[in-house]
């Protein structure tokens, strides 16, 4: 994204000749960061659970940010698609605690950190938990829409 700066105002066609300093910016955006889900406050535990899927395989990753000064954290889990119990060994208490920045966080369950490629083919709801600062940009992953 490109914008311009001036000590001049805009349209003000004798600062092209006066030697008034003008400049060309540019500005990145992250990756999927145009807009973020957080809780509403610092206070507050945010929930996002997401509609019915039929999980295609590999992994789940989360476009994320618990760093800097709103520091926070993100926990993942995986309930039954019908009843939306969490599905055992990847509840809320199982998942990896996410609190850094990242565009492609993986998420994982257990000791020995779990990951979905056993869920393949498995009618299931994602359910992502924000404490804190946490701002949750996308949730990616390979899954069609069930019902």
């Amino acid at each position: 994204m490109h914008a311009s700066a001036s000590r001049h105002l805009h349209g003000d066609r004798s600062a092209w000749s006066d030697g008034k300093e003008s400049s060309l910016l540019t500005y990145g955006i992250r990756k999927d960061g145009f807009v973020a889900l957080a809780p509403r406050s610092r206070n507050v535990v945010g929930l996002l659970v997401l509609r019915p899927v039929r999980w295609g395989g590999g992994e789940l990753l989360l476009n994320a940010n618990c760093s800097g000064a709103d520091v926070g954290s993100i926990r993942v889990e995986l309930r039954d698609a019908d009843s939306s119990t969490p599905l055992p060994g990847y509840t809320v208490e199982d998942s990896a605690v996410f609190a850094s920045d990242s565009l492609a966080w993986q998420a994982v369950w257990g000791s020995s950190n779990r990951t979905m490629a056993s869920l393949s083919g498995r009618a299931l709801r994602v359910a992502v938990e924000l404490r804190g600062g946490a701002r949750l940009y996308a949730v990616r992953g390979r899954w069609t829409a069930v019902g």
